[in-house]
């Protein structure tokens, strides 16, 4: 998989978000690496695993507030 460590750590972390937030030795495990080498490789592309974690989040908000047929309390 030629793709970077962020973009790949962003998938499996959306592919999960509807059930749970994995964690960063979760994702490490998926990835077959350890959480380190994870956390500098993210580094070295100029992420962070919880930057990554929050950019989801917020983008997953703004997709839900745009479909009026949720309620706020669905969103939630």
């Amino acid at each position: 998989d030629q793709t970077s460590a962020a973009e790949r750590t962003r998938r499996l972390l959306r592919r999960h978000m509807r059930t749970r937030m994995l964690t960063l030795e979760e994702v490490a495990g998926m990835l077959a690496v350890t959480p380190q080498t994870l956390r500098r490789r993210l580094h070295e592309e100029g992420q962070g695993f919880q930057s990554i974690k929050d950019d989801l989040r917020r983008d997953m908000s703004i997709e839900h507030l745009a479909r009026p047929q949720l309620t706020l309390q669905e969103i939630a």
